[in-house]
C-alpha cells in the first residue's frame, strides 16, 4: 500500500486540474470568474507542473459546480476525459506497452502530481486491485477524485479490450446512492458497492497483458512529463509553497494561509516557531525566491516584479533583495545577462 509523505498541506500540480477546467469550458462555464473567487488566476495555471494547494483546487471545483448546478463532477469529467487529452501526462502513459505497465506507471505519476492521494495496486491470486484510500480530504471530494481517475482508467482498459471488459465490481465507500446509480449506468454489468475499507476495482491478470491503445497521431505531442521539483514533503516547505501561491494571488495574509492550510492561526504560528522560523520571515524569503526566478526567466521587468510581489515601491524591493542576495535586483539581472 502506498504511504504518503507526512505533511500538513496537500498539493496538486496544475495538470490535475486541467481536465476539470477543460470539461467546464466545454459546457460554457466562465472558469476565470470562479478561479478568481478562490484566489487563483488563469496565469497561475499556465505551467502544468506548478503545485497549488489541493484545498484551493477543490474549492474552485466545488464553487463552480454549486454555482452552475453541476452534480457528480467526477463522473462527468471522468467520462469526458481520455489519455489523448492529457498532454505530457497522457503521452507518457500511452507510451507504455501494456495495461499492466500503464497501471504501474499511472499510480507512480498520480502520486507524483498530487501529494497524499494514496493510490496503489494490490495483488490478488487472479487479479490486481486499483485502490485509493478515501481520507485526508473532505470525503465527498475524495470520492469525486476517485470517480474521475477510475473512470479514465476503466475507459482506457475498455478501449484496449475493444469494450469486451468491464470491472465485475467497484467499491467506493461513502458514495451517495444517486452517485452510485449514475456510476452503474456508465459501467454495464458492474456491481457498485458503497461500503468497504477503501475504494477499489479489480482487473484480471489476463487483461494486464492487453496492449495499450494506439495514440491518435492527430493529437499534439506533449513531450515527456517529468516534474523537475518534488512536491513539498515537510511542514515548512509546504507552508512556503502555500505562501508562493498566495503572493502570486496578491494576498499572502497569515489568516488566509491558516485557513487554506486547515489550521488555526495559533497552531500555524506554533508549528513554525517549533521549526525555528515565523510567517513574516517565510513571506519575505519567498518573495525574494520568486523574484530571483523571475529575473532569471527574464519575462518580467524589475518594476513589474516589485509590483506583482507586493512591494510598495522599487526602493523597498531593492533593499529586501540586497538583504538576501547581497546585490541589487538590477546588478543581479545584469550578472545573469553577462553569464549567458
Amino acid at each position: 500500500m502506498f504511504q504518503p509523505a507526512k505533511q500538513v498541506i496537500r498539493f496538486a500540480r496544475v495538470a490535475v486540474m486541467q481536465p476539470f477546467l477543460a470539461y467546464f469550458e466545454s459546457i460554457g462555464v466562465p472558469t476565470e470568474k470562479y478561479l478568481l473567487q478562490v484566489g487563483l488566476t488563469p496565469a497561475m495555471l499556465d505551467d502544468p507542473y506548478t503545485p497549488i494547494p489541493t484545498s484551493l483546487a477543490f474549492e474552485f471545483i466545488n464553487a463552480t459546480c454549486e454555482a452552475e448546478g453541476i452534480d457528480d463532477i467526477g463522473l462527468l469529467a471522468g467520462q469526458a476525459t481520455s489519455l489523448q487529452m492529457m498532454d505530457e501526462f497522457g503521452d507518457r502513459l500511452l507510451a507504455t506497452k501494456s495495461i499492466g505497465g500503464y497501471l504501474k506507471l499511472g499510480c507512480r505519476l498520480i502520486n507524483a502530481v498530487s501529494s497524499g492521494d494514496d493510490y496503489w495496486l494490490a495483488e490478488g491470486d487472479e487479479e490486481i486491485h486499483f485502490c485509493q484510500l478515501i481520507s485526508g480530504l473532505n470525503e465527498q471530494d475524495a470520492i469525486q477524485n476517485y470517480l474521475y481517475t477510475s473512470l479514465v482508467t476503466i475507459n482506457t482498459i475498455r478501449q484496449a479490450s475493444k469494450a469486451t471488459w468491464c470491472p465485475p465490481e467497484i467499491t467506493i465507500p461513502g458514495m451517495r446512492p444517486g452517485t452510485a446509480a449514475g456510476l452503474a449506468a456508465l459501467l454495464p454489468g458492474t456491481t457498485v458497492i458503497r461500503e468497504g475499507p477503501y475504494a477499489s476495482f479489480q482487473i484480471p491478470h489476463n487483461v494486464l497483458a492487453y496492449p495499450m491503445p494506439a495514440k491518435d497521431e492527430r493529437a499534439p505531442n506533449g513531450g515527456h512529463f517529468s516534474p523537475t521539483l518534488p512536491l513539498p514533503n515537510d511542514f515548512v516547505t509546504s507552508i512556503k509553497q502555500l505562501i508562493e501561491t498566495l503572493i502570486i494571488a496578491g494576498n499572502p495574509d497569515i489568516h488566509s494561509a491558516a485557513s487554506t492550510a486547515g489550521l488555526s492561526l495559533r497552531t500555524l504560528q506554533r508549528r513554525l516557531a517549533d521549526s525555528g522560523t515565523n510567517y513574516s520571515a517565510l513571506v519575505a524569503n519567498t518573495r525574494i525566491d520568486i523574484a530571483i526566478r523571475w529575473i532569471r526567466d527574464g519575462e518580467h521587468s524589475l518594476a513589474d516584479t516589485a509590483s506583482a510581489l507586493g512591494y510598495t515601491n522599487q526602493a523597498n524591493f531593492s533593499r529586501a533583495f540586497r538583504r538576501v542576495t547581497g546585490l541589487s535586483p538590477r546588478t543581479y539581472r545584469d550578472s545573469i545577462h553577462r553569464s549567458r
